[in-house]
C-alpha cells in the first residue's frame, strides 16, 4: 500500500510531521473502508506527532477526522469532544476559517440530534458568521443550509 510505504519512508527520514501526515492519510483510508479501530489508532498516533511538532492545524485536522469517524460509528459523545478539539486548533489559524465553520456545523448537528438546541444554535450562528462573504460554492451552500435551520427553529 502506497500510504504504508510513505509512512515507512517518513519514519526512516525521522520527520515526525511527515510521519503524522502519512498516519492521517492512513487513518482516512481505514475510515473509508470502515476499519474504524485502525483509523482511530492511526489518528491517535498522528495527533501525538503533530502536537510534539507544534503543528496545531495538523492536529486540528486529525481531530476533525477522528470526530468524523466517531460520528460515523454512532459514538456521538466522543465525536463532540473531538470536534471541540479540532475547533480549538482551527481557531489558532486565520487561514482555516472555512474548516472551522464546517466543524462548527458538524458539532451543531450532533447537538441538534441530541436535543441540545441551545448548543446547536450557538454553533450554527458562529458558523454562519464565519461563512458570511465567502464565495466558494460549498461555503455558500452550507451557509444557506444553516440559515434555513435557524429560520425553521432547527427543525
Amino acid at each position: 500500500m502506497v500510504v504504508r510505504r510513505a509512512l515507512e519512508v517518513a519514519e526512516q527520514l525521522g520527520g515526525s510531521l511527515r510521519e503524522a501526515l502519512a498516519l492521517l492519510e492512513l487513518g482516512t483510508l481505514h475510515a473509508q473502508v470502515h476499519s474504524w479501530d485502525e483509523a482511530i489508532a492511526a489518528y491517535r498516533r498522528a495527533a501525538v506527532l503533530y502536537r510534539q511538532g507544534g503543528d496545531l492545524i495538523g492536529e486540528a485536522r486529525v481531530f476533525e477526522a477522528t470526530a468524523d469517524a466517531y460520528r460515523a460509528m454512532g459514538r456521538a459523545d466522543e465525536a463532540v469532544r473531538s470536534y471541540a478539539r479540532a475547533i480549538e486548533g482551527y481557531r489558532s489559524g486565520d487561514h482555516y476559517r472555512r474548516s472551522l465553520a464546517h466543524c462548527l456545523y458538524r458539532l451543531g448537528e450532533l447537538h441538534r440530534s441530541a436535543g441540545r438546541t441551545h448548543h446547536a444554535r450557538r454553533e450554527y450562528e458562529e458558523a454562519v458568521e464565519i461563512l458570511e462573504g465567502r464565495t466558494e460554492a460549498d461555503s455558500a451552500g452550507l451557509r444557506e443550509r444553516i440559515e434555513g435551520l435557524l429560520r425553521n427553529g432547527l427543525a
